[in-house]
Parts: structure tokens; sequence; C-alpha cells
């Protein structure tokens, strides 16, 4: 388990409380974690030359995780739960986490270059949860009940987009998405 920031940028403190730095790890290119379950709060954050990483038995990331780094990819399969901000601001091209259930605010927010999303088991979909994602073309959260406000505001390129399971729709969810040509919404709406 790494819990608080292992490379990232925040402030760092030592057993009495006390700062002790807030450097950043730029060089830092890849990073393999074969045993690791928890990747605490900002982990890598700001690592900006991160592109990828294995962590194959991870199964929580804390907020701000992998927020600024320029990772591409995500192979997770045992992911279940990601923290505020854990991909905001990355390089991701496509994520498919089939076991992710819980993804906090903003957890891909700004991911400008993130075209498809696969979360078979997402429950709620968050506040600003892919905002600004504005390559996104395909979305897949089948068991998405819930979903919060600017959820996908500003996802200029995402042309349709089916909700099955969500009861109710958020403020501005869709706003500036300028390419959205269909919502299918099933009969559990309210």
């Amino acid at each position: 388990s790494w819990d608080g920031v292992a490379f990232g940028s925040g402030n760092m403190f030592n057993g009495n409380g006390d700062s002790i730095g807030t450097e950043y790890v730029t060089q830092l290119a890849s990073v393999t974690l074969p045993d690791v379950t928890v990747i605490g709060d900002q982990a890598f954050y700001g690592c900006s030359d991160l592109t990828s990483i294995t962590a194959p038995k991870v199964q929580s990331i804390g907020d701000l995780g992998f927020d600024s780094t320029s990772i591409t990819s995500i192979d997770m399969p045992l992911l279940k739960e990601v923290g505020k901000s854990a991909f905001r601001k990355t390089a991701l091209t496509e994520v498919y986490l089939p076991s992710l259930e819980t993804a906090r605010e903003e957890a891909f927010l700004s991911c400008e270059q993130l075209q498809t999303v696969d979360l078979p088991k997402l429950q709620t979909l968050r506040l600003n949860l892919f905002q600004y994602c504005t390559s996104l073309v395909s979305v897949n959260v089948p068991a998405a009940t819930g979903i919060d406000t600017h959820v996908f505001l500003a996802c200029s390129n995402l042309p349709d987009i089916e909700l099955p399971g969500v009861t109710k729709l958020g403020y501005y969810d869709f706003a500036a998405c300028t390419s959205l040509e269909c919502i299918a919404l099933f009969s559990v709406i309210t």
C-alpha cells in the first residue's frame, strides 16, 4: 500500500506534521507494482513523464493519484475505486476498468485525449466526471443509476450515449456537447 505522497508534488510531511518538501519527480517514465493493492492520495501527482503503470492487483487509487501525468492507458483489472481527480489531466486515450464500482468527482476531468470509456460496473456518474473530455466518442456505463451535474459538459465530440439505468439527469450534464445527436434513456427515468 502506498499511502500519501510517494512521488507526487504535494506537501510531504514527517511524523510530527512538519512539511519536508514540495518536490516533483519529473523523470519517472514507467512503474511496475506487482503486489500493491492500494495507491494513496497524490502518489504520482504531477509526474509529468509517467506514461505507463503495471499494477495488476491494485483495487483502490486515492485522490489525485495520477493527476497531471502523461499516462496513456490503464491496465488494472481489479480496480474497484478511484478517488477525486485520480486521472484528471492525463493523456489517457481509452479506459476499460471491468471492476470499477466507484469513481469520485472529477476522476477523468480534462482528459482531452480520452476517446473511449468502458466501465461496466460503475454505479454513479459523479460531478464533473468526464467534463472537458473533448475527444470522447464512446461511453459504456450500463450499471450507472445515478448521474450528478456537469458529468459530460463540453464533451464536444460525443455523438450519442445510452444510459439504461439512469433515473434522473443532473444540471448541465450535456451542455456544450456540440456533436451530441442522441441520448437513449429508458423507462426508469423519472
